[in-house]
């Protein structure tokens, strides 16, 4: 068995050496370039840290960002990875508690990342993407590498208080990939299409099936996700064959239409997971891909992503799930002019979000609030559901109403 994910990526590259690996819009990487580049940036990492600790990793969703956390990998090191899109106060939260001594930063987010509370070395990966590759300082640093070493830290939403992170082995990833695979049974032609972001736990599938499989992973414009036939168009551009996606995720283009418009024509196993999946959906699924497998996963963090899963044979009905569907918004199409908007507004009632856009011609169609104060959204809370607040956020909430006081 393999005592870390380096054997894995060092025998994909040489399988499938000139196969691109991960794609996003007209840029791509092979296999043998991953290796490569990872070894380049693991070769910097090593003459800065020493091998067991962790590098930060500030990113987005970009074929770069793989390279950064197996660069960290290279180096005998782990990875902590975060998504650009976070809060600043979430990503300070997370670099509290990490402690690194380096932060691997792409070029585009070096403006916020200097502006984090980080006394560490920022470092923009653009710029060490060049360095030699010291075969033999990698070598040791990997020495102690083992499979029951750390490969990454996850944080979660902090429903219980504080973010924690959670860390996960070389060798918990490996046995979830090969529990897996074994269920989805994937091959070197098969292309996963990505929906998370990549510092999400849900990510680790699209970005490790590839080492054992040789399949590719496509990056998906997170705005095609709101856009119903656009979407599926993409898929089929790309031949995607396998989607491993929120339950939320498959909703959207269901309720858009979006199998009125295009059908993805190669897609034949389907994992969705995160939150109850209404019948109805499923059922629009399941009539227009008679022919593939949808399988439901779940499980935490602290269980490498999914500890069970149910292969989902019956025809759906609407009755089959619980209906969790809230909203009130229009069912009609909205794959023509939508678009996302994160606004912040210091005081305002009786839809006064609504109301600015409707002045100015614009209306609606779905409001999220995600901060109040220093409270952020809990995103692992289910739709519908609640928790009691803790002291610390009681606490910031009560620091916040004295001070208008």
């Amino acid at each position: 068995m393999d005592t870390s994910i380096l054997m894995m990526l060092e025998r994909a590259s040489k399988n499938y050496s000139d196969k691109v690996v991960y794609r996003n819009g007209d840029e791509s990487i092979t296999f043998g370039e991953l290796q490569k580049s990872t070894q380049a940036v693991g070769s910097w990492i090593a003459r800065e840290l020493s091998p067991g600790n962790p590098a930060s990793v500030l990113t987005g969703r970009d074929i770069i960002t793989p390279v950064c956390y197996m660069g960290a990998v290279q180096a005998g090191c782990f990875y902590a990875p975060m998504d650009s899109t976070m809060p600043v106060a979430r990503l300070n939260q997370i670099l509290g508690v990490i402690n690194s001594q380096v932060m691997l930063v792409s070029e585009e987010n070096l403006e916020l990342a200097n502006s984090l509370d980080y006394k560490g070395k920022i470092v923009a990966i653009e710029e060490i993407l060049d360095t030699e590759i010291d075969e033999d300082l990698l070598e040791s640093a990997r020495n102690n590498l083992t499979e029951y070493s750390p490969l990454y830290v996850i944080f979660t939403s902090g429903s219980s208080g504080v973010p924690k992170g959670v860390i996960t082995s070389h060798n918990s990833l490996m046995c979830y990939l090969d529990g897996l695979n074994e269920v989805l049974k994937l091959k070197e032609d098969d292309i996963l299409a990505n929906q998370s972001p990549l510092d999400y736990i849900a990510a680790v599938r699209d970005i490790y099936l590839p080492l054992i499989t040789g399949a590719e992973t496509v990056i998906v414009p997170k705005n095609e996700f709101a856009m119903g036939g656009q979407l599926f168009d993409t898929l089929n551009k790309y031949k995607v064959t396998t989607i491993c996606w929120s339950a939320a995720g498959m909703e959207v283009p269901a309720k858009l239409g979006a199998f009125e418009e295009v059908v993805p024509q190669y897609l034949d196993k389907i994992v969705f997971s995160g939150s109850v999946f209404p019948g109805k959906y499923l059922k629009i699924w399941q009539e227009n891909l008679p022919n593939a497998r949808f399988i439901n996963q779940y499980g935490p963090t602290e269980a490498t992503a999914s500890c069970t899963y149910y292969e989902v044979k019956e025809k759906a009905t609407e009755e089959d799930l619980l209906d969790v569907e809230q909203s009130n918004a229009p069912q009609k199409h909205l794959s023509q002019g939508i678009t996302e908007i994160s606004i912040v507004i210091h005081e305002g009632k009786y839809h006064q979000v609504k109301k600015m856009f409707h002045a100015i011609g614009k209306e609606v169609f779905f409001l999220k609030r995600i901060r109040m104060g220093t409270l952020l959204l809990d995103e692992e809370l289910a739709e519908g559901t609640y928790r009691k607040l803790t002291a610390d956020e009681l606490s910031g909430l009560m620091r916040i109403t004295c001070k208008e006081k």
